[in-house]
């Protein structure tokens, strides 16, 4: 018994190791290149911040479309860096987009029991091609939106409320698109905000704002921060920004240059029955969430809300939001990634996990080409063939979330 007690408190410390050595690894192992365009705007951004400071990343004439946090690793990257290496050394960035990766795998694998030697699932999700992309390869920022949201709602679900809002307030400040997970997270905070946590969580969030703000409150052209934000709605007025989603089904080409205010059928637009979909398709998913949240509130339910289907909801969410609404990017589905691997796991939805991580890798790939491969015009690089994983994966989705949580049992408890 002493000896079993010995190796599992030594086995406690391999996931953190393994998690470090990780990070590590994939800093000093990742291309020096990514996405063209992306690696110029980082290089043109902090260049703008470190000749005229951060505040100016929302005057009138800056370039600049992204909300304040990621700015400050921006402020902080053209402070170690000379102005003349700023575009050349922007594959530094990945070092934290990809610290943000290690520590939601390291979180989401700490729930594995340790007979399970969490850490072999740690490296499965982490090396998830689909998963890693983004960071190691692109030189995108999705990877940190994820960690956000995913902590935040994590965070509801332990009944650390006024962590979890934070978090998400955090979420918001990065990417706005993190609005939409919002309706589970107050689902989740009826299980434990009461009157007086509600008041210290207010008081925090507006601290907290005022401080992510604090440089643009003291140049004046704070609200430029909301213009911003407002801009980010229609800055690409398209109906697909190489998200190969819903629409691909309906047409060949690129999407990029067609615009989602033309009518698609009855005389309504594509964004319009994109937005339709997103909606009700949304309103289904989280019918049971807020069934379940109104009669904890009246005092019909006590049970709280499984693990499960906080990741069913939220992976749904994502995906639904995605491959519906017009004027997606292709890395707009990122944060389903990291509920998704959460119900491989944790539950053993493996066909949505690896069905999902291929087309979101195919995706990514067909237009980064990292590969080099010789024929991009192969099937599986196909934007309805991607779209159709994209479909299949939605439809496992359900299929999980319909067994989990079935409608005929939203109504039961009202009556006693």
């Amino acid at each position: 018994m002493l000896g079993k007690s010995k190796s599992m408190a030594k086995n406690k410390y391999y996931l953190p190791l393994i998690a470090a050595i990780s990070y590590l690894t994939l800093v000093v192992l990742s291309p020096k290149n990514g996405h063209e365009w992306d690696n110029y705007c980082w290089g043109l951004w902090a260049e703008t911040i470190q000749s005229k400071g951060l505040a100016a990343a929302y005057n009138s004439n800056s370039v600049i479309n992204y909300l304040p946090l990621y700015l400050y690793v921006l402020k902080i990257y053209s402070i170690l860096v000379p102005k003349a290496a700023l575009f050349e050394m922007t594959y530094c960035l990945k070092s934290v987009s990809l610290l943000f990766d290690v520590v939601s795998i390291f979180v989401l694998t700490r729930l594995i029991e340790p007979e399970k030697k969490s850490w072999k699932y740690f490296l499965l999700g982490l090396l998830n091609i689909g998963f890693i992309y983004n960071s190691f390869v692109w030189n995108q920022v999705d990877g940190i939106l994820s960690f956000f949201v995913f902590s935040s709602l994590f965070s509801a679900y332990k009944q650390k409320p006024i962590l979890a809002l934070c978090l998400f307030l955090m979420a918001i400040n990065f990417k706005l698109q993190g609005i939409i997970f919002l309706p589970i997270l107050l689902a989740l905070l009826t299980e434990s905000l009461n009157l007086r946590r509600s008041i210290q969580a207010i008081l925090i969030l507006i601290t907290l704002q005022c401080l992510i703000l604090l440089p643009f409150i003291l140049a004046g052209n704070v609200w430029n921060v909301w213009e911003t934000a407002k801009g980010s709605m229609d800055y690409y007025p398209s109906i697909s920004m190489n998200a190969y989603n819903f629409w691909c089904l309906f047409y060949n080409g690129s999407l990029m240059f067609v615009k989602d205010s033309n009518t698609f059928i009855f005389g309504f637009t594509h964004k319009q029955i994109g937005l339709t979909l997103f909606l009700g398709c949304s309103a289904i998913v989280l019918l049971p969430l807020f069934t379940q949240s109104i009669k904890r509130l009246i005092g019909l339910e006590q049970a709280r809300t499984e693990l499960k289907t906080i990741f069913l909801s939220a992976s749904l969410l994502s995906l639904l939001f995605f491959y519906f609404n017009t004027q997606m990017h292709e890395r707009y589905v990122h944060t389903a990634l990291i509920f998704s691997t959460g119900l491989a796991f944790l539950y053993g939805a493996w066909g949505q996990w690896i069905i999902l991580s291929l087309a979101y890798a195919l995706s990514l790939e067909s237009i980064c080409k990292i590969l080099k491969l010789e024929n991009y015009n192969t099937l599986m690089f196909q934007p309805k063939f991607m779209s159709i994983l994209y479909a299949i994966s939605l439809a496992i989705l359900f299929y999980h979330w319909s067994k989990t949580k079935p409608l005929k049992g939203c109504f039961k408890g009202w009556i006693r």
